[in-house]
């Protein structure tokens, strides 16, 4: 009976071994199987996170071959505008640099010739009979070249540039803009009688021939049409060369193109002539004011000639000038304590005329300048002509 007890305790107890050792294995396989299946789907986690970055580095590669690309281009086109103006520039400084030198001596010739109407106003050799421009040959002829001359030179700046041309070189741009308002405002008659302070002005009404003597400050013509106006820069250009180059001519040419037209019917210089005819600033005031026009203008356009700068100043600045350049425009004495001469002072009338014109010519007159930067570009004086 016990012996039998035994081999039953055997049993169980073999039993139970086997139930431990197969449950042993049972969680050994279920670990193994975890084991894989954790490994395999980490293996294939690093599987896309591998194609991910590859994709990511090829996604990187293309745009950086592209980023390189624009650059390579932008380059390439930064060299090819570099190239463009460098010979932009040097093309247009071979062409244009002797003309320019031609339009800074002939606007200072200009300018003085405008004060010195002033001067011989202000001596009274502007007045009846003994008045300079109606019996001084050699003073007419002298004050129509010297006049006239800053606009021929124009004409051969027109045939020498082009739009293109002007946008490489800001001063020499603002030189030609400068110049042209110069030839424009001898035509400008009406415009410059009708700006505040605005003055009668009736060249065209019935029996002007008559009214005229009478009136000449309203009823004497003061401007100069276009079509007279071109003619008369025609007659002041002279083509020499085989290259039929065109030239400014001298003044000596200039008397004898002047005699030869007036004795003929005067269709380039007859209308200046009478024009200027007798002329005084207080009897003529609408010429008076192109004049104070073209003197402000030709002193600006000097300023950019001796500072090497562009017209970047606020246009009520163009319309000033020195003091004592002032007073070069002053054409009537008065005994007075408090000042030497009396003028009416041209720069209210000018500045409203710069406003309603210039910007048109001057984008950069449209830009405001603090008070600092225009205290730091003084007017330049123009030194005493010899």
């Amino acid at each position: 009976m016990l012996f039998q007890q035994s081999i039953e305790s055997a049993q169980i107890a073999a039993e139970a071994a086997r139930n431990t050792a197969i449950l042993a294995l049972i969680g050994t396989g279920i670990t193994a199987i975890f084991s894989l299946i954790t490994a395999y789907f980490n293996n294939q986690a690093s599987r896309r996170n591998q194609l991910k970055l590859q994709n990511l580095k090829d996604s990187s590669d293309k745009e950086l071959e592209r980023l390189k690309g624009i650059i390579q281009t932008e380059q390439a086109e930064q060299n090819a505008r570099r190239d463009y103006l460098y010979e932009a520039r040097k093309r247009l400084y071979n062409e244009c640099e002797p003309i320019l030198f031609r339009l800074s001596e002939t606007s200072e010739n200009a300018l003085y010739r405008i004060y010195s109407l002033a001067r011989t106003a202000r001596n009274g050799d502007l007045e009846g009979d003994k008045n300079w421009l109606s019996n001084n040959k050699y003073y007419m002829a002298s004050t129509l070249y010297n006049l006239l001359a800053p606009c021929a030179v124009f004409r051969l700046l027109q045939e020498r540039l082009t739009l293109v041309d002007l946008e490489v070189d800001n001063q020499i741009k603002d030189q030609y803009l400068l110049a042209k308002w110069i030839y424009i405002s001898f035509t400008d008659d009406f415009s410059l009688a009708q700006t505040e302070p605005t003055l009668p002005y009736s060249p065209f009404e019935r029996n002007w021939q008559e009214k005229r003597i009478l009136n000449p400050a309203q009823f004497w013509r003061q401007g100069i049409p276009v079509g007279r106006l071109d003619a008369a820069i025609d007659g002041l250009l002279m083509t020499v060369g085989a290259n039929s180059v065109s030239r400014l001519i001298t003044y000596g040419e200039f008397e004898k193109v002047l005699d030869s037209d007036l004795a003929g019917n005067g269709t380039k210089y007859g209308i200046f002539v009478d024009v200027f005819d007798q002329f005084h600033p207080q009897k003529r005031p609408v010429l008076w004011r192109i004049l104070i026009v073209q003197a402000l203008l030709h002193h600006e356009l000097i300023r950019t000639f001796r500072s090497a700068r562009s017209s970047t100043r606020p246009i009520e600045l163009i319309a000033k000038i020195p003091e004592e350049e002032f007073q070069e425009l002053c054409w009537s004495l008065v005994e007075s304590p408090e000042t030497k001469y009396k003028v009416d002072d041209p720069f209210p009338f000018a500045t409203k005329y710069f406003q309603k014109h210039l910007p048109i010519l001057f984008d950069s007159l449209r830009q405001p300048i603090n008070d600092k930067k225009m205290e730091s570009d003084p007017m330049v004086k123009i030194p005493d002509k010899v």
